[in-house]
């Protein structure tokens, strides 16, 4: 089954990097050309004129034709896309009454004709404040989408930049699927339109797993005002482990430094090497703090870092070391036990 999508520039004998003055006098030209008014019991002219009406319509917004551009090139990458040009188009209108439709044809032909430049055909003035979109498209809605970012990222603070796939409902046929008896060749027949969103998230430094971040009322076009939560999902760190604003890690040392003490270099979350103080006959398992040293806090502090020392031996001794450690297991009054 193929979908039959409508080329509205076709229609209009535009191409497709038209500009809106070049869109405006082609569907004048033609709407002079067709008009039912100028046609009587024509019903090709009539025809005619529901396809190029729709064509404008969608055309002549800035909002509706980007979805349009690009609900087409969603569609070329679909199994199901045949592209049909000069396809059978008709205007849906918003009554069946003939009232209604004379109220619309009235309001193209002052359109056509200059009585009234600001609006677009059947009357109603272009709406592009917040307020009007919201009472187009409804209600604010809570959009909700989860983004992975590293142990560093939430430490330090990132911009991330997120696409969001969103599928709303085709804002011509409302998702009736159909502009009369035709498939809508807004949506091309499906009811439903998606649209991709680039979003910059300014993630601040402190961040933790499970933070959510709003992004108050985007206004993405042809659509209502919603606001974005952001939840972040801290990716595990190969190094360190978190409890609240502190890290946790483990540090390897030889049975000697365990006994002598020594002073050793760690990784730090923030890239740098930072110098640990290891006390002579420390005992395995035991955590030295570093004060400071930890994650950054939105309050502007900073946790601490816990490093446990693992006490380890040579797991393949040489002759000497072996000797070593007979005589040391002679000569020691250490009792373990």
């Amino acid at each position: 089954m193929t979908t039959n999508v409508k080329d509205y520039y076709q229609l209009l004998g535009l191409s497709a990097d038209a500009s809106e003055a070049q869109v405006r006098r082609a569907y004048r030209k033609l709407a002079r050309k067709y008009h039912p008014d100028l046609n009587p019991g024509n019903k090709v002219a009539e025809d005619k004129f529901k396809e190029i009406s729709e064509a404008y319509t969608v055309l002549s917004d800035a909002d509706s034709r980007r979805q349009y551009d690009e609900s087409v090139q969603a569609a070329k990458y679909s199994p199901q896309f045949v592209p049909e040009r000069g396809a059978q188009i008709n205007v849906r209108f918003s009554s069946s009454s003939r009232r209604s439709e004379k109220g619309l044809l009235a309001g193209v032909l002052n359109y056509i004709f200059g009585t009234d430049r600001g609006r677009r055909p059947g009357g109603k003035p272009h709406s592009h404040s917040r307020e009007d979109r919201q009472k187009a498209h409804g209600p604010q809605r809570r959009l909700e989408a989860e983004i992975s970012i590293t142990l560093e990222e939430a430490h330090r603070g990132t911009l991330h930049r997120l696409t969001l796939n969103q599928q709303s409902r085709c804002p011509y046929c409302r998702g009736a699927r159909q502009s009369l008896s035709q498939p809508c060749g807004f949506c091309a027949g499906t009811g439903v339109f998606q649209k991709s969103n680039v979003v910059d998230v300014n993630i601040p430094p402190g961040a933790r797993n499970g933070s959510v971040i709003k992004v108050p009322s985007r206004v993405f076009p042809g659509q209502r005002a919603d606001d974005l939560y952001i939840r972040l999902q801290v990716k595990p760190h190969d190094l360190f482990s978190v409890d609240g604003d502190d890290l946790k890690t483990d540090l390897q040392i030889a049975p000697w430094e365990a006994v002598f003490g020594a002073t050793v270099e760690i990784p730090g979350i923030d890239g740098k090497k930072t110098e640990i103080r290891i006390p002579p006959g420390v005992q395995g398992g035991k955590r030295v703090r570093l004060q400071g040293h930890g994650l950054n806090t939105r309050d502007g502090a900073r946790g601490d870092l816990y490093v446990r020392l693992n006490i380890v031996v040579p797991p393949e001794p040489d002759e000497k070391e072996r000797e070593l450690y007979h005589e040391l297991a002679k000569i020691s009054r250490f009792q373990p036990r």
